[in-house]
């Protein structure tokens, strides 16, 4: 089915299939037993939100904008159910399908409804539209925010930024993101020694579009240094840190998505190993790189969350060696 064959109805046709989609989705998780891991401690914040008393948000770790945008969505309907509250959070995340063909469309790319419809559909995308999940929420803003800044409108998407923040605390890189967007996409630049010349008034043009952006980082990255701690809740399991063992899981991970493409180009890598044995030095220091830094140091992370697969995964591959050495392949 070509939905791109008529441009006029492609938006048509879009929202017909994402409907279908989201639809039966719905419907799947809608008859699940109860509620799905993590959404167990947002429920008890939205519901106190809708009966009107404030919950005790330390017990999450994100900041309570999320739960009482889906309490307000919830008052709407006028009563709770753990259904309704995840058809209500199904709702909120609709505006970022639009959001991102709007972008596609912005970046004069092709096949937007394709691209669309490949983020929808992307498993690790789909469930979370009807679970109680900040995930697609905080990116829905982020994208959001991408969407004004590639219209100009910085001021407007760096608000929308801070509410993004707001709902979810990482999308700070996505907010600084916008910020480096604007400055290295405003003046053409030749060198790096044209991006830092003080004399250049190009270069300050660019400064203050992004003051909007950098005024927002500052702030949350102060109020983070303040409190010592990005987590609202659970502080001591969400401590600030540099982990390379999460890069080596989206590495692996990674290399399972594209899993055809590396079958594909085996032999080639190979031969390229053949030519050029210098890079064997390289393999090697990255072997030994991988096995020091390789940690499990988070406590979520163990042989009990069976559910949380790739915490699971951490914590089977930290201890056992010969496990954990052949999955550096894929990260090579």
């Amino acid at each position: 089915m070509d939905l791109s064959k008529n441009s006029g109805s492609e938006p048509v046709n879009l929202a017909l299939m994402c409907v279908i989609v989201l639809t039966f989705t719905y419907t799947i998780l809608a008859n699940l037993p109860g509620l799905m891991a993590d959404e167990g401690f947002h429920n008890p914040e939205i519901m106190g939100f809708f009966q009107g008393r404030i919950p005790k948000v330390w017990h999450i770790t994100v900041p309570p904008v999320y739960h009482m945008a889906i309490a307000l969505v919830l008052k709407v309907f006028g009563t709770y159910s753990y259904n309704l509250a995840r058809l209500s959070h199904l709702i909120i995340c609709l505006p970022i399908l639009p959001f991102l063909y709007l972008i596609a469309k912005e970046l004069k790319f092709e096949k937007n409804d394709y691209r669309v419809l490949l983020f929808l559909t992307c498993p690790i995308v789909l469930p979370f539209f009807s679970l109680l999940y900040t995930d697609i929420p905080a990116a829905m803003l982020a994208v959001a925010a991408i969407l004004l800044t590639l219209k100009k409108q910085y001021w407007l998407a760096a608000l929308v930024g801070a509410l993004s923040i707001a709902t979810r605390q990482p999308n700070l890189v996505w907010v600084a993101f916008c910020g480096a967007y604007v400055f290295f996409g405003s003046v053409e630049r030749r060198s790096f020694k044209d991006v830092i010349d003080y004399r250049n008034r190009e270069n300050w043009r660019a400064i203050g579009k992004i003051a909007p952006f950098v005024g927002v980082c500052l702030i949350a990255s102060g109020i983070f240094y303040l409190r010592d701690n990005v987590a609202i809740g659970d502080a001591g399991s969400h401590e600030v840190s540099f982990n390379l063992s999460n890069l080596y899981m989206f590495l692996l991970t990674s290399f399972v998505i594209f899993l055809p493409y590396h079958i594909f180009y085996t032999l080639r890598v190979f031969r390229l190993l053949k030519e050029q044995p210098l890079i064997w030095l390289f393999v090697v220091a990255g072997l030994l790189i991988y096995s020091l830094t390789y940690s499990n140091s988070h406590p979520y992370n163990s042989q009990d969350t069976t559910f949380f697969l790739a915490k699971y995964y951490s914590a089977l591959h930290s201890f056992i060696c010969m496990v954990k050495t052949p999955r550096f392949y894929p990260h090579g």
